[in-house]
């Protein structure tokens, strides 16, 4: 079996630019590529600042989505049982992000 490898750079796998959204906040942080013009960079970095607060940037500052704009349900077959998956085991500290990351999700609504 043959593969031939082509090494040229992807266009999605640019350099990105770390623009803060309010100067001087560097906690809140957009990427934007770096192969821009600097006109479009500026263009850009500008409608990101003017419609900033489209973006939620935790859990907390997005209220309930109402189940009629958007619900996940999983396709199962009722006539089949369900089955438990094998547990996982994490190292302490990624099982701590995780069960930090559902707390939030569950005092959000997002889950149940």
């Amino acid at each position: 079996m043959t593969f031939l490898v082509v090494d040229t750079p992807s266009p999605y796998n640019e350099d990105v630019l770390q623009v803060p959204v309010e100067e001087g906040n560097t906690e809140r942080v957009l990427q934007v590529g770096s192969q821009l013009g600097e006109a479009e960079k500026e263009e850009l970095i500008t409608f990101l600042r003017d419609n900033k607060d489209v973006f939620a940037w935790s859990t907390e500052e997005v209220p309930g989505i109402s189940p009629y704009v958007m619900v996940h349900k999983l396709s199962v077959d009722p006539a089949r049982p369900p089955i438990r998956q094998k547990k996982r085991n994490f190292a302490p500290e990624r099982q701590q992000a995780i069960a930090e990351e559902v707390s939030k999700m569950l005092q959000a609504g997002f889950i149940r």
